[in-house]
């Protein structure tokens, strides 16, 4: 059989044409179908025509992406697909995206390009090693799973990987997702490869409403309950992130509502 990618694109509250990754990969590579898997919620009205490639799946419970990504994987076991690509919609790639993907498929490990913020900071990869997790730059090439992760939007998997691993946690909704899933991947291989291409990753981190930022803080406490771990090194570190957000948020926005919403269910 030979390889093929099935995209998975999640968005919410978005049309394709405000998609920043439909707009820089999806929409010129000749994709032959790809997923939609739309989070918004019922009252979001999208009446945007999509292409003839699109595959178009509501989900107004707003499962999360491992709901999407999961998902997607077995659709794309259905059709028939080797490897899913997993995206957000704000991820710009370059022109050459496509092809890169195509001339490194592998069964035997997952792959992603360096993603870059705004100000030209690493995004992806990350270091997992340490006591924080940090993005940073590698040169494209192999490396080790153990102690680099890649991050959801750009991740492409193959299916005996995903499979494998059992796919997304559907308890890790958002936040350590990703990571969560790579630790999965890691008792499967070893390695990962960072392909030749860099991309950028609008990641906003600009809110200021308090209650905005509790409900979110409150997914983010459900997703870490979630999360397990291989050692007590990975779990001790978990909870040091843990706080170390916890601690950020009570600062940046002088409430105390954060330290309530953790103790009214600490993950310890």
């Amino acid at each position: 059989m030979s390889h093929r990618i099935f995209p998975i694109l999640v968005v919410y509250q978005t049309t394709l044409s405000q998609s920043i990754t439909y707009q820089t990969l999806l929409r010129g590579c000749n994709v032959e179908r790809f997923l939609v898997y739309d989070n918004s919620p019922a009252a979001f009205e999208n009446q945007e025509a999509l292409p003839a490639a699109a595959i178009y799946h509501r989900d107004t419970a707003n499962g999360g992406l491992p709901a999407a990504y999961n998902y997607g994987a077995k659709l794309a076991r259905e059709l028939g697909y080797t490897h899913v690509l997993l995206l957000d919609c704000d991820t710009t790639f370059p022109e050459d995206a496509w092809e890169v993907y195509l001339s490194h498929l592998s069964d035997e490990e997952i792959m992603g390009p360096s993603l870059l913020l705004a100000d030209g900071r690493p995004f992806s990869p990350c270091y997992v090693g340490g006591w924080k997790v940090k993005g940073v730059h590698l040169p494209a090439g192999q490396h080790s799973l153990q102690q680099y992760h890649l991050v959801n939007s750009g991740l492409c998997v193959p299916l005996v990987l995903f499979e494998a691993a059992g796919g997304y946690s559907p308890q890790v909704r958002l936040d350590f997702a990703d990571f969560q899933f790579q630790q999965r991947v890691l008792r499967h291989a070893s390695t990962f490869r960072l392909l030749p291409i860099v991309g950028k990753q609008d990641f906003s981190n600009d809110e200021r409403s308090t209650p905005k930022l509790l409900r979110r803080f409150r997914l983010y406490l459900e997703s870490a309950r979630h999360c397990q771990f291989n050692t007590n090194r990975q779990r001790f570190q978990h909870h040091v992130a843990v706080w170390r957000h916890l601690l950020a948020l009570t600062l940046r926005q002088r409430s105390l509502v954060f330290l309530r919403a953790y103790f009214q269910k600490p993950i310890l």
